[in-house]
C-alpha cells in the first residue's frame, strides 16, 4: 500500500477479513507470516489474528495464531492438527503492541515473539493447502479480535527469521510475498499484491502502529 503506516481497527464483534486466493495455499515447504497486534481487551478464550483453517476441528490443512487464554495466561499460541503446537513463553498483555512472525524452514516451525524465538519448535509436516485466510477470526467466525493488526505480511516459500532478529520498522512487498494487508490507516482493504480483500462487520482504518 502507499501507506504503510497503518493499522486496521476490529471491535471484537462481528469483524473480521477473509480473503481466497490460490496462493495463499502454503503447501508443505517454507513460509513466514508476520503481523503486529494490540488487543484492547480479552475474548474469554481467544483472540483470533490469523486462520487458515477450513474448520475449526482437528484439520490440517491450516493453522490458527492468536492470543489464547488457558489457565489464566494470555500467550500466543498456534494451534493445527487438533493441539497446540507452538506456545509462547511469555505472556502479552493488553494495551502493548507485540510482533509475531511464525516461520517454518525445512520441516521446523518456529514461533517468535518481538525476534525472540520461543523454546517450544514443530516437526511440522503438513500441506496447508486450504487457500482461504480470515483475520480477526476463526473459520467459523468466532473468537474475535478486539484491537488493533498491523502490516500483516504471508510469504511463501521463504523462511525468512531463522534465529532470533531485529523486528522491522518497514515491511515491504519483498519475493514470493502472497499477501501484505491491514497497513493502510485510510483503507482497511489495501493489499500489496493485487488480492481483492473482503470486509465482514465494520474493521475500520486506523493511524495507531507499532512506531513506524
Amino acid at each position: 500500500p502507499a501507506d504503510p503506516t497503518g493499522s486496521v481497527d476490529f471491535d471484537g464483534s462481528g469483524d473480521y477479513l477473509s480473503v481466497t486466493h490460490s496462493d495463499l495455499a502454503l503447501g508443505t515447504g517454507d513460509f513466514t507470516l508476520e503481523f503486529w497486534a494490540y488487543s484492547d481487551t480479552r475474548d474469554p478464550s481467544l483472540d483470533t489474528v490469523f486462520e487458515s483453517r477450513s474448520d475449526t476441528g482437528s484439520t490440517s490443512d491450516g493453522f490458527i495464531v492468536g492470543r489464547f487464554h488457558t489457565s489464566g495466561n494470555d500467550v500466543y499460541r498456534v494451534y493445527t492438527a487438533g493441539d497446540f503446537r507452538l506456545t509462547a513463553d511469555t505472556t502479552v498483555a493488553n494495551d502493548v503492541w507485540v510482533h509475531v512472525a511464525v516461520v517454518r524452514q525445512s520441516g521446523t516451525t518456529k514461533l517468535y515473539l518481538d525476534g525472540v524465538a520461543q523454546s517450544t519448535t514443530y516437526t511440522d509436516s503438513n500441506d496447508y493447502s486450504n487457500t482461504s485466510i480470515r483475520i480477526g477470526a476463526t473459520a467459523l467466525s468466532f473468537n474475535e479480535f478486539d484491537g488493533r493488526i498491523s502490516n500483516l505480511r504471508l510469504v511463501k516459500g521463504t523462511a525468512l527469521y531463522t534465529s532470533n532478529f531485529t523486528v522491522p520498522n518497514k515491511i515491504d512487498n519483498i519475493t514470493n510475498t502472497v499477501l501484505l494487508c491491514c497497513s493502510s490507516s485510510s483503507s482497511v482493504t489495501a493489499e500489496s499484491t493485487g488480492k481483492t480483500i473482503n470486509t465482514i462487520g465494520n474493521p475500520t482504518p486506523s493511524r495507531d502502529n507499532p512506531g513506524f
